[in-house]
């Protein structure tokens, strides 16, 4: 916090991931917009889980390490079991039907979140309620917060996890 005093907007968090190195191979950091996120729920209804690879290899796909995808063949996913091995590359897509096209899968993909992902109204009222406190250039960015009110905040934390400390009475 010394050499960051200022971490009000996501901007901010990019400045300091770029500044963790700068000589030796300096970290690119890659924003994202709106429009990079897509929903995969469409194309999880037709793809199909296959249990061999193109060049008919079994596929554990519980020891996968790495996972990729290729823009040129996008009915394909492509993943290594160890990191230094070769890929093994597996057609999720549906076949063609005699008449009609292969399914591309990218065709299916939506836009998640057009104008932002929204948070809890909770959230956005904490927000709202603290913008006093934060630089006057960075409030637009809290400003352009927005809310739904489907989403629910676990305030309490995680249901499977407790936090209190018991003892032992007879311990001395």
């Amino acid at each position: 916090m010394k050499k960051y005093p200022r971490l009000y907007t996501p901007d901010d968090y990019v400045q300091v991931v770029k500044d963790c190195k700068k000589k030796k191979n300096p970290l690119t950091v890659t924003g994202m917009e709106k429009s990079d996120f897509l929903g995969t729920s469409k194309v999880e209804k037709i793809i199909i889980n296959r249990k061999r690879g193109i060049n008919k290899e079994f596929i554990n796909w519980l020891q996968i390490r790495e996972t990729y995808l290729k823009r040129e063949s996008p009915n394909s996913i492509y993943f290594k079991t160890d990191f230094l091995g070769s890929s093994v590359e597996v057609n999720i897509g549906r076949a063609p039907v005699r008449g009609r096209p292969a399914v591309i899968l990218t065709e299916h993909l939506v836009p998640l979140w057009s104008l932002g992902k929204p948070i809890s109204p909770a959230k956005l009222a904490d927000n709202q309620s603290i913008l006093h406190l934060i630089p006057q250039d960075a409030q637009s960015f809290y400003n352009g917060l927005i809310s739904d009110d489907a989403i629910e905040d676990d305030i309490d934390g995680l249901d499977t996890v407790d936090f209190e400390i018991q003892f032992d009475d007879n311990v001395e």
